[in-house]
């Protein structure tokens, strides 16, 4: 068996070594899950578009979860994507204790219970995205609007729920007044048409 010479154990070091130094460079081009760039090239600045009306403030206003979760996204809306992947469990946790405590009962509606199983499923996505290794800003972005727009949508329900309940009031007594409007003509008109019968 032929001895390696110096300059080929020399050459086979080098060699070796090349390749796994490459190795090593792909290696450590693994992405964050939120580059700087991705940060601030978008404006973060995210606001709930249906704000609750005076009826409907006030028929929450005993529903503790329901301020808890407004009160968090009302904070966090211009936190960087890097921050809201951080609070992700925080929050998915609040909307759990939301959509579980309905304490109105003129809310405990389907409808509403649907609004907020979305609202908690959108938390749950930005969870599970705080735990991938290569997620883009413009992900996280989205996602985060779609809690903004899912919330924005139980407010309109509950608008229109306090809504639809002062018509509901207005068309009661509206129909009352009509009904003691009639019986107030019959009554008027009896004594007239007892005199026309007495002629």
């Amino acid at each position: 068996m032929k001895h390696l010479t110096f300059p080929s154990i020399l050459f086979l070091f080098l060699f070796i070594f090349h390749f796994s130094c490459k190795k090593e460079k792909l290696n450590s081009k693994v992405e964050t899950p939120i580059s700087v760039q991705d940060s601030t090239d978008m404006v973060l600045n995210y606001t709930i578009a249906e704000k609750l009306n005076q009826s409907a403030e006030k028929l929450v206003s005993d529903w503790t979860e329901y301020k808890d979760v407004d009160r968090f996204l009302e904070n966090n809306g211009s936190n960087t994507n890097e921050q809201a992947l951080f609070n992700a469990k925080e929050f998915a946790t609040l909307t759990e204790k939301l959509k579980d405590t309905i304490v109105v009962e003129e809310i405990n509606i389907p409808s509403l219970k649907i609004r907020l199983n979305v609202l908690y499923n959108e938390a749950l996505r930005l969870q599970d995205m705080s735990t991938i290794s290569v997620i883009t800003g413009k992900e996280v972005h989205q996602e985060r609007q779609k809690i903004y727009d899912a919330f924005s949508a139980i407010n309109f329900k509950l608008n229109n729920l306090t809504d639809q309940a002062k018509i509901n009031e207005q068309l009661k007594q509206f129909a009352d007044e009509m009904v003691l409007d009639t019986t107030v003509r019959t009554n008027l008109s009896e004594p007239a048409l007892d005199s026309l019968d007495s002629q």
